[in-house]
């Protein structure tokens, strides 16, 4: 990334969470609102190039205008400058969008395998309804994958990364014009990959490909390269969801089937109609109907076929642009737009895939031949290929393993540090041909080993995480952590590394959860606590000196403490600098607190109530006698005080009030000569 670490005077760039062929993000605070953000920002060394800035203007624009509770909503746009060394001004685009905690249906599939038949349905009826809102406002996805679809903690279904979006009036700007091919191969319609005009009926082929992978496991095409995945979706038809799946209904084979049609014109019409089938079914009520065949579907192609393909000839053929899908998706199932090559470079390049495909069939032609002539004809018939069980459950890869005619043994992986129940490893491994009936032996991690985690107090930040990693453990966000005081907070994480956080310099490592020496398995995630190096000073008005003088210790701030004649009880604190805010560790504060006084003036109570007379007395540091005055006409009420009003006594002087009492007929001793002395 960029230097840059505050975008619009507004918006705090934090930790990388996530990469993509165009853009990284971010995660971020809004400092004007207070909450955190996702920030999407084009790749550096892409934001030179006048395509990449266009499209990742265009996802801003596409995805801006969506509100809807399906889509992640995106709060900002913009565009920051930067002066490269040559002296170049490059721009750099970001997005801000809402912050989704969460998994992509990717990792759920990756973890589980396949989903139940509810929670399938729910996910692409959430994806569906994210489509039939963009639709309206004519916005075609093009990318919907389970990557870009994220499961949130409450489980609400959230559509994201529309980085290759196109507005419907923008359409025709297609494969075979700019000679490049938009999409991810296993959810590519053939359209997209015939380099077609598309419109919304390509988001929902695509959605049908992802419904097909949460209910079996797995993607309707499966190749050895994205290519040969990108033939199949233009030339052949998907198997159904029972075959691999036998507890899901048959209907769902009607809609799958019907969403993967090649024809546009056969598949849904619209998201809506889409919704009404799984509504339809999920109650047991019909469905539209299904296709009996698809005309542009072929099972079997011709070696002529495969070469006018290769060469974007003949009926169904692909269009030139399959070469670049050919160089692109060479690394990555992703091809992302490339520049067209010149006649000669289209030439040569087609000559090399014909001239592979001819060698390649006179290889194993001579191979065949060598064997028939050494052994005889081969008889494969009693022979099976092994599949992959990566994405088989423990509870299902037997009944898996047998449609394919093979025996089940399912075997405990000690060893593993994956979480326990996932798949390791089989064997004979995925690919070989092996009689049938032999058995399979699929491992299964028994979980990771459980350890203790490191002490990474006091390091720093990378330091720590490098520490964490080596120790066996995944680390997660790391969260900041203020000093502040331990009866402000309620989290007992938080409230765990306040001490530390207290007393560690900035950007230093003060905890972690779990805690240190607790056992956590290895392969989860540890949380890292980092101090901010800032203190929250509280307002100390109206504390006793004593208290304080608690506060600041415990915030380990030194302070001094100035005495003033000013109103208030003596010893309490009635100013202070720094105010309540923020501020740096080991700031001196200075408190004033109101001066004691070794003497007391006797007030005037002469009127007063006796028990008003008493708590002022008293309040002051003085001993209070009670006399009574016979010849008062009025009862508890201070007729006289000794010493006398205005007289100055020690603290903890013995002051004698009188007080009417007409009741009592003797006259009290010691009574005074004047009610007012």
């Amino acid at each position: 990334m960029s230097n840059l670490r505050v975008l619009a005077e507004r918006y705090e760039i934090g930790e990388l969470i996530g990469q993509g062929g165009m853009a990284d993000v971010y995660i971020g605070e809004d400092v004007r609102l207070g909450r955190k953000v996702a920030i999407k920002i084009l790749k550096p060394n892409l934001a030179g190039d006048p395509v990449f800035l266009a499209r990742f203007r265009r996802e801003a624009q596409a995805a801006a205008s969506l509100n809807n509770s399906n889509i992640v909503a995106v709060y900002d746009t913009g565009e920051e400058t930067e002066t490269s060394e040559t002296g170049q001004v490059v721009h750099i685009p970001y997005i801000v969008m809402e912050y989704v905690e969460g998994r992509t249906v990717r990792e759920i599939l990756a973890q589980e395998g396949k989903l139940s038949l509810s929670d399938a349905v729910d996910i692409v009826t959430g994806v569906l309804s994210a489509l039939e809102y963009s639709h309206k406002f004519g916005v075609i996805h093009r990318d919907i994958k389970p990557a870009n679809i994220m499961i949130t903690q409450t489980g609400a279904v959230k559509v994201m990364d529309f980085g290759i979006a196109r507005a419907i009036s923008n359409s025709d700007a297609t494969l075979s014009q700019s000679q490049s091919v938009i999409g991810t191969a296993h959810y590519l319609s053939p359209e997209q990959a015939r380099g077609e005009a598309v419109d919304y009926r390509s988001d929902l082929y695509s959605t049908g490909c992802l419904f097909f992978e949460v209910l079996t496991g797995r993607p309707p095409f499966i190749g050895d390269s994205p290519v040969s995945i990108a033939y199949q979706h233009v030339r052949e038809v998907a198997p159904k969801v029972t075959s691999f799946s036998t507890d899901v209904p048959q209907v769902y084979d009607v809609i799958v089937s019907k969403a993967l049609a090649k024809d546009v014109n056969v598949r849904y019409a619209n998201a809506e109609e889409f919704l009404s089938d799984l509504n339809n079914a999920r109650l047991e009520r019909s469905v539209t109907p299904g296709i009996a065949s698809d005309p542009n579907a072929t099972q079997v192609l011709s070696p002529d076929e495969v070469a006018n393909l290769a060469v974007g000839k003949g009926e169904g053929a692909i269009d030139d642009s399959f070469e670049n899908v050919i160089s692109q998706y060479s690394h990555t199932d992703e091809v992302e737009e490339a520049p067209e090559d010149d006649e000669a470079a289209r030439k040569k390049k087609i000559l090399i895939i014909v001239g592979s495909v001819v060698g390649a069939l006179i290889v194993v032609g001579a191979i065949l031949a060598l064997i028939f002539s050494s052994k005889g004809p081969a008889d494969n018939s009693e022979k099976v290929e092994v599949p992959s069980m990566e994405k088989a459950s423990r509870d299902n890869v037997c009944e898996r393993l047998e449609r394919y005619e093979l025996k089940c043994q399912v075997e405990d992986d000690k060893d593993s540090d994956k979480a326990k129940d996932s798949y390791t490893k089989q064997s004979p491994k995925a690919g070989e041909r092996v009689a049938k009936n032999t058995v399979v032996k699929v491992y299964y991690s028994t979980g990771p080993a459980s350890a203790s985690v490191p002490d990474v107090s006091g390091l720093l930040e990378s330091d720590a995480k490098s520490k964490l990693k080596k120790a066996g453990y995944k680390v997660g966000l790391t969260k900041e952590q203020d000093c502040t005081l331990a009866s402000s907070l309620t989290d007992a994480n938080e409230q765990a590394h306040n001490k530390n956080a207290c007393s560690a310099e900035k950007d230093i490592i003060v905890g972690t959860e779990p805690a240190s020496g607790q056992a956590h398995n290895k392969g989860e995630v540890v949380k890292l606590y980092k101090a901010t190096g800032n203190v929250i000073l509280p307002n100390l008005f109206g504390m006793t000196l004593d208290k304080a003088t608690a506060v600041l210790n415990e915030l380990q701030l030194p302070f001094t403490s100035i005495e003033v004649n000013k109103p208030g009880h003596e010893g309490q604190v009635v100013a202070q600098s720094p105010t309540a805010s923020a501020v740096a560790r080991k700031t001196p504060v200075t408190i004033q607190v109101v001066k004691k006084e070794s003497k007391v003036t006797i007030p005037n109570l002469m009127g007063k109530t006796a028990i008003y007379a008493k708590d002022l007395l008293e309040s002051f540091g003085l001993v209070v006698n009670i006399g009574y005055d016979t010849t008062a006409t009025q009862k508890d009420v201070v007729t006289g005080v000794v010493p006398q009003e205005g007289t100055q006594v020690d603290k903890g002087s013995s002051v004698k009030i009188y007080i009417g009492n007409p009741s009592i007929s003797a006259v009290p001793t010691n009574k005074p000569t004047s009610k007012n002395s």
